[in-house]
């Protein structure tokens, strides 16, 4: 709906406002799987922000690109976008913007590996929100440092995160947040002993609902892939097959390559590779 000389107002933000409003989108079609058109729409963003020589609205639209790469699992893509929007961000006063930057990078390092470097830049990003009192996204970051937490072989602290940022989510009514941080839950549980295997299901069908309803796909083959290895591992091979189909097809339809070798691994033997 911005359109023609409304399109370069600021509405007194400090931002142009149509920057803004393709970053939220893009983030929110990333949500969707829709990565082609969030990518597009970001890098347009980004270009704006460029011609009109403004930092601050660069980086609100690196911020809507990064999340794109981010959700699709293309850390290569997301590192130099995140790295050039943080030295942005020291050229001005970008507090808000320097957290989330922060902990994306954090994100985009732990996909390659970089599991060390990820959690301190994630318990930064993290500390500066609660520091500043930035809600918007609060939820989403303490749930991805829980993430670091359980790949790093910190289960108590990914526990303590994941419950966290489900009290948030929960509290400020943020569905999406909240089923990010139950697949979280989900996975935790995985990893425990066979009085857990309840848990597991239970919280991964819970962010499965919630996927459903708001048509988080990227999350749903997250969610599905979870179960497919939760079922497979306690003998429901019948339960296990119909999960990792369906987190196949969505990785393969949606571009997600990082997860998909996951997903081919754990299907191994009761999937058709084609």
């Amino acid at each position: 709906s911005l359109q023609d000389g409304v399109i370069e107002k600021h509405f007194h933000l400090p931002y142009k406002s149509s920057i803004a409003t393709s970053a939220w989108l893009a983030s929110s079609l990333s949500e969707l799987g829709r990565f082609d058109e969030a990518i597009e729409l970001a890098r347009q963003g980004v270009a704006d922000g460029e011609a009109a020589g403004h930092a601050y609205s660069i980086t609100a639209a690196s911020c809507g690109l990064g999340i794109a790469y981010l959700r699709r699992g293309d850390p290569a893509q997301v590192i130099p976008v995140v790295e050039r929007a943080a030295a942005l961000t020291r050229s001005g006063d970008f507090a808000a913007l320097s957290a989330w930057i922060t902990a994306m990078l954090g994100s985009a390092y732990a996909m390659q590996g970089k599991l060390h470097e990820a959690l301190l830049l994630l318990e930064e990003g993290a500390a500066r929100m609660a520091a500043m009192q930035v809600r918007i996204s609060e939820a989403s970051v303490i749930a991805a440092l829980g993430e670091v937490c359980l790949l790093s072989g910190q289960r108590t602290r990914a526990a303590g995160h994941a419950e966290h940022a489900l009290k948030i989510a929960r509290d400020r009514q943020e569905r999406g947040y909240e089923a990010w941080a139950l697949r979280l839950a989900g996975e935790i549980a995985a990893g425990g002993g066979k009085a857990e295997v309840g848990a597991a299901i239970g919280a991964f069908g819970e962010a499965l609902a919630i996927t459903e309803a708001l048509g988080m796909r990227p999350l749903h083959a997250h969610c599905s892939l979870g179960l497919g290895r939760v079922h497979r591992r306690t003998g429901g091979i019948e339960a296990a097959r119909a999960h990792l189909t369906t987190a196949l097809a969505l990785y393969r339809e949606m571009d997600m390559r990082h997860w998909l070798p996951q997903a081919e691994a754990a299907a191994e033997g009761l999937v058709d590779a084609a």
